[in-house]
């Protein structure tokens, strides 16, 4: 132990030997020519840079596991080298068990509304036994381990923590998070998260709750210790959900429209296909009561109009959802609006 006393540590938000933990964009592209490589440049860009490390002269760093591998062994797109190199069970598990506030910088990061960024209170040492309850330990920890990186950050005064603007750096690490989605998804036993979707999508609403309902069950039961916060089950659903139907849907998250903020609409890109505008509520009482906090939720959507931008912007019809929850157990009903009422309403 005495050979090696108090050395100095030099993170992902430290400028010395910022251009040392990876390729800089000069390296990388000496690397290209000298493989014969060099009509791969934007491929291996886009798949492989975007981290950045440093402060005051930031440098954008390409991941060196992946650039050497996917020159060994080019293919006409660029593989997943980093991000195999582990089954990523911890970061899965510990997004999946994260808290409310986390799962919606989760939404942001994924999200085209928020430009694919999200601006968090992180720590850079990170006790791993402080992980699942401090987010801020949890951001540090994807930081510093590479699933996300920073756009931008400034150190609070007096203070340990800093105030960062994530992204996700790349395509091959935003194949990490397609994964998570996809494994959440398809996690339950017997429901599965795609073709509820795929049902809502149809506008087979019937059969969609019936699926949501077991989802639900099997979802909270699975992910939430206490299997009394079903508002953890919502905002990973709401995740999923957002890069499942990303291709169709627009999907936004507690935005103003009408009166107020509804929990969550989806509005189509094809506007033959209907908008969704959903209200979630949770039940504290007597479960028995579970439909009316759900009729209480879809009163809430047209009262307060949440569902009038997508009538403005043409989509139709409108599909209004109230969701309440009381545990592992959901009550779902529903109203289909026309354009014309919509927009009277």
């Amino acid at each position: 132990f005495s050979e090696l006393n108090n050395p100095g540590i030099y993170g992902v938000l430290d400028q010395p030997y910022a251009s040392w933990f990876g390729f800089t964009e000069h390296e990388a592209n000496q690397l290209l020519q000298q493989t014969g490589h060099s009509d791969r440049l934007e491929l291996v860009r886009q798949a492989y840079d975007g981290y950045r490390f440093g402060a005051d002269q930031p440098v954008m760093i390409y991941n060196p596991w992946s650039v050497i591998n996917d020159l060994c062994k080019p293919t006409a797109k660029p593989g997943l080298h980093w991000v195999n190199t582990s089954d990523n069970y911890l970061i899965q598990q510990l997004l999946t068990r994260a808290n409310t506030d986390t799962k919606k910088g989760l939404h942001q990061l994924l999200s085209a509304s928020t430009h694919y960024s999200s601006t968090q209170t992180i720590k850079e040492h990170v006790p791993l036994r402080f992980l699942e309850n401090d987010s801020a330990h949890l951001w540090g920890l994807l930081l510093a381990s590479g699933y996300v990186t920073a756009a931008s950050h400034q150190k609070k005064a007096d203070s340990l923590e800093h105030v960062v603007q994530l992204r996700i750096p790349n395509q091959e690490v935003m194949c990490v998070y397609n994964d998570l989605l996809r494994r959440w998804l398809t996690s339950g036993a017997g429901a599965s998260g795609t073709a509820l979707l795929d049902a809502l999508v149809a506008g087979q609403v019937q059969e969609f709750a019936s699926h949501f309902k077991q989802f639900a069950l099997e979802s909270i039961g699975y992910f939430d210790k206490s299997n009394t916060q079903p508002e953890r089950f919502y905002h990973g659903f709401v995740l999923g959900m957002m890069h499942y139907l990303q291709d169709r849907y627009i999907v936004d998250s507690q935005r103003e429209s009408g009166l107020g903020r509804y929990d969550l609409a989806l509005e189509p890109k094809d506007k033959t296909l209907p908008g969704f505008v959903m209200e979630f509520k949770t039940c504290l009482g007597d479960p028995v009561l579970l439909n009316d906090t759900a009729q209480q939720a879809l009163q809430q959507i047209q009262d307060k109009q949440y569902h009038i931008e997508l009538a403005k912007r043409g989509v139709k019809p409108i599909i209004a959802l109230g969701f309440a929850f009381s545990g592992k157990q959901v009550a779902i009903v529903h109203k289909t609006l026309t354009g014309a009422s919509a927009a009277q309403q």
